[in-house]
């Protein structure tokens, strides 16, 4: 099917010069998501972000075109401006269809609770979704996961962390691939 936002607007593949725009809990640009999950996965979105307050943005893409992931995330993280300016919590989930890569963008302000270790866990957490081309259910897990590790931000106040910085414009570091021999393919997860 062809991809389309819940706004029915094709969302174009992205270049090394542009960034794709993300206007939406949900960018499937990608167009592996039914409009049913897109809309489930954006009130899954809304309902983590009214108890946590962190703004989660979930892309598909179907190529890097040889770009490392971590280059692209990285530069569409900055580009989105994701989260709050104050606290920089914004959190990008970028999944790479054709080439099987993945990978979580954190702001800083959330370092402490979504650490390199942490969203490697919620990358592996969702392989098995992904063995399955079950991206949904990959994005579930991912939200349920970044939802669970970030849920104390409401207990303790106002969810306000104290000396966030910007983000920077050097990439984040990034782990050595998994590789899955399932049925679904490899998959690496770039942290």
């Amino acid at each position: 099917r062809p991809p389309t936002t819940r706004r029915g607007v094709r969302p174009c593949e992205p270049t090394r010069d542009a960034p794709p725009r993300i206007a939406t809990p949900v960018t499937d640009i990608a167009g592996v998501l039914s409009a049913s999950q897109d809309e489930l996965l954006a009130q899954l979105h809304a309902a983590q972000r009214r108890r946590t307050g962190v703004q989660v943005a979930l892309l598909t893409i179907t190529t890097l075109d040889g770009e490392p992931i971590e280059d692209f995330s990285h530069r569409t993280a900055v580009s989105w401006g994701g989260g709050s300016r104050e606290r920089n919590d914004g959190v990008l989930v970028t999944f790479a269809v054709r080439d099987h890569r993945s990978r979580i963008e954190v702001g800083y302000g959330l370092e402490a609770e979504l650490t390199d270790g942490r969203t490697r866990t919620l990358l592996d957490g969702a392989r098995p979704f992904l063995r399955r081309s079950d991206y949904a259910g990959a994005f579930g897990s991912i939200l349920d996961g970044i939802e669970t590790r970030t849920a104390e931000r409401r207990a303790t106040g106002d969810g306000l962390f104290a000396g966030a910085s910007p983000v920077s414009e050097t990439p984040t570091a990034t782990a050595s691939p998994s590789r899955d021999t399932q049925s679904g393919g490899d998959w690496a997860f770039a942290l």
